[in-house]
């Protein structure tokens, strides 16, 4: 198996992968045995997608670190600051020192 039989390959199963996971579906046209995908949603849409899950993300990521913050301050018995450094190196995968 060559490379381009690989990227062919690849790029079938990332199309597969955004028609599953796009509400709007995708359209597809083939020419010279090659498959292209194009989103068929606009631009605001596109935004309003991205901005929306940017707000969702921010929130778990603030949600965990807030349950850290309190976990260091009452298990731990941490002050405030203290227990923000250290749940925001756990979030951040650095670990305690």
């Amino acid at each position: 198996m060559d490379l381009r039989n690989l990227l062919e390959y690849g790029i079938v199963i990332l199309g597969t992968v955004m028609l599953i996971l796009s509400p709007y579906g995708f359209n597809a046209t083939q020419s010279n045995s090659r498959i292209h995908f194009w989103p068929t949603w606009s631009i605001s849409i596109f935004i309003r997608k991205f901005l929306s899950y940017l707000g969702w993300s921010a929130l778990f990521i603030c949600l965990g670190l807030l349950v850290g913050i309190i976990g260091y301050h009452w298990a731990a018995g941490l002050s405030w600051l203290d227990s923000l450094v250290e749940a925001s190196m756990i979030r951040a995968w650095y670990g305690s020192y």
